[in-house]
């Protein structure tokens, strides 16, 4: 079994139409033989931010749900409607963001549980993840991160440079980050400081 928090927080004047198209892709996922269960949760202090609860029967199961025309149909159609500080303020791809964003969100996140919560399950689960995707039972969380590098190198990705980032701006960035409904799922609370070291090393 493998279940998955997706944290989304929406433009607020998309919010029904991101509510019954995601509702609309849950029953059409709720066909699938490998989904055991798919929740859409809808903050009740923040109606803009939603909670998406997958649970698939295995991980292949979930490569095979975003191969589904009805997943790839809600991906399209809600791709405008997200609210996210990067895709907000520069009108960036929000996949492209996320890929840029992830080795460096991971290092953080990993620097910061050991600092802060040393006996964390996450950190358990990163380096799980980094055996899964190096295939080495003996792979480290570092070795997630190297590994997550790597394949973003290997990506078509736009140079960090092209979307015209101001680095001034980190900041701001940073702070609106942590008052996004995305980061609550986050394994802990980094601080400004750390966020707007993530778009350093991202996107400096």
């Amino acid at each position: 079994m493998l279940v998955v928090h997706v944290f989304v927080q929406v433009k607020t004047d998309q919010i029904d139409a991101f509510k019954n198209a995601t509702i609309e892709n849950a029953r059409s996922s709720l066909q699938e033989p490998g989904i055991a269960r798919f929740d859409v949760i809808q903050q009740a202090d923040d109606p803009a931010g939603f909670v998406l609860v997958e649970a698939y029967r295995s991980p292949h199961d979930m490569v095979l749900h975003k191969e589904t025309l009805h997943y790839q149909s809600w991906r399209d159609t809600v791709a405008d409607m997200m609210a996210v500080p990067l895709g907000g303020m520069y009108g960036a791809p929000h996949g492209t963001v996320c890929a840029l964003l992830l080795p460096h969100v991971m290092e953080a996140n990993v620097k910061a549980l050991r600092e802060r919560c040393p006996g964390s399950p996450a950190l358990t689960r990163y380096a799980s993840a980094a055996q899964l995707l190096a295939e080495n039972p003996a792979a480290t969380a570092a070795d997630g991160i190297a590994w997550i590098k790597s394949l973003c190198a290997d990506l078509p990705l736009p140079a960090p440079g092209s979307l015209n980032i101001e680095r001034k701006l980190f900041p701001e960035i940073a702070a609106a980050a942590r008052r996004a409904s995305s980061l609550k799922g986050n394994p802990v609370e980094l601080t400004e400081e750390e966020l707007t070291g993530v778009l350093e090393a991202a996107f400096a």
